[in-house]
């Protein structure tokens, strides 16, 4: 079995936290993905959430809803999710990963890639 995001899906509760990696492949899959993100952390129904970036002053924000995504640094349509988590509400950020000495030494490859072609995109929605 295996999870399929552009289906309705059934979800007893929302979660505060989506982890995935290698996501943004293919531009069919962004709006089914967005739409199953905004699903799974509730944020079709969750009026505790602020419905834009920086709604409360920064002193008084809490983190309620965090995304974080490792992805390839080029060739992927992460810019497309981005902009649609912006749109929904998101502080999102996109940094490059630091390739670990020992890696970086020996060349060794982490799922594929070489470590210093991933990025973490992270998006936060607050209370």
């Amino acid at each position: 079995e295996y999870f399929d995001w552009t289906k309705p899906m059934e979800v007893s509760a929302p979660f505060d936290v989506i982890v995935g990696s290698d996501l943004c492949y293919d531009p069919d899959t962004i709006l089914p993905l967005e739409n199953a993100i905004i699903q799974l952390l509730g944020l079709d129904n969750d009026a505790d959430v602020a419905t834009e970036a920086g709604a409360n002053s920064s002193n008084e924000r809490q983190v309620s809803k965090r995304i974080l995504i490792a992805d390839r640094k080029t060739k992927t349509y992460r810019d497309k999710l981005v902009s649609a988590l912006e749109q929904r509400g998101a502080e999102v950020s996109v940094t490059p990963l630091q390739v670990p000495p020992a890696v970086a030494a020996r060349g060794l490859k982490l799922g594929g890639l070489f470590a210093e072609s991933v990025v973490l995109v992270e998006a936060l929605w607050y209370q």
